[in-house]
Parts: structure tokens; sequence; C-alpha cells
């Protein structure tokens, strides 16, 4: 009797190991599927980040911070995000859903003609900036969860 019931418990721990394995191998599958366009969107953010704080000093520099200033209050808006919870063997993972972070000229809030250039220039680099933040953001507590 007690071997029949030893045999049953072994039969039942071979199958947790099974299915521990079979998690494990589902999330690291997911990891490596996560690394390298993570790291295509990194590079990416550093060189359009590099270009925006390029266009910022020359906006600076050029019109003064006043105008930027100007701009930025004008150009203020809510950024709605939709979050949804997705679950990969048990770990829950966030799903990001998002508008077009990058506005027109038009929609910004100012009137093109009343500001320069370089300002606008320097919004529309820093919504790209802002946009790449947002996209990589679910993919980076991702990363950060599973790794």
């Amino acid at each position: 009797m007690n071997l029949l019931i030893k045999r049953r418990q072994i039969k039942i721990a071979e199958q947790g190991v099974s299915l521990m394995k079979s998690k494990r191998d589902a999330l690291l599958q997911e990891f490596l599927s996560l690394i390298k366009p993570l790291l295509e969107k990194r590079r990416t953010l550093d060189e359009t980040l590099k270009n925006a704080l390029l266009v910022l000093a020359s906006a600076l520099g050029a019109d003064g911070p006043e105008a930027l200033e100007s701009a930025a209050l004008a150009a203020r808006r809510d950024y709605p995000l939709e979050v949804e919870e997705k679950k990969i063997w048990g770990v829950r993972l966030p799903e990001i859903e998002t508008q077009e972070g990058v506005r027109t000229s038009l929609t910004r809030g100012f009137s093109p003609v009343s500001v320069t250039t370089r300002v606008g220039l320097t919004a529309d680099a820093f919504e790209r900036v802002l946009d790449l933040i947002v996209k990589m953001a679910p993919q980076e507590i991702k990363l950060k969860k599973l790794g």
C-alpha cells in the first residue's frame, strides 16, 4: 500500500518538474524575444534624444528660455494611456496602448507663426522622444519581470 502511494507521489512530482521546465522554457523564450527589439529601440531612443538635445540647445541659444517656456505652456496636454495586464505562465505583464504622441505644428496649441522654426522643431523632437519612451516602457517592464 505504501509503495503505491509513494509511486503516485513520485509520478506527481515528475509531472510538477515537467510543468516547471515548460514554464521556464516559455518565460525564457519570451525573454529572448524581447532583447533584440528592445536594444534596437534603445539605440533609436539614444539617437533621437541626442538630436532633441541639440535642437533644444540651438533654440535656447537663439530664442531664449522665455520663448520655449511660453510654447511649452501653450502646448500642454493630457497623454491618455490604456494599461491592460497579460499573463504569461502566471507572470503579470503590462500592455500599454496609446495614441500617436507626435502632433503636427497646427495641433500643438500655439500658432506656428508666433514661434520660430527652432521652437517648433524642439517640440517635435521631444514629442518623438516621449512617444518612444511610452512605447518602450511595457517592454522594459516585461524584461525586468522576466529577467
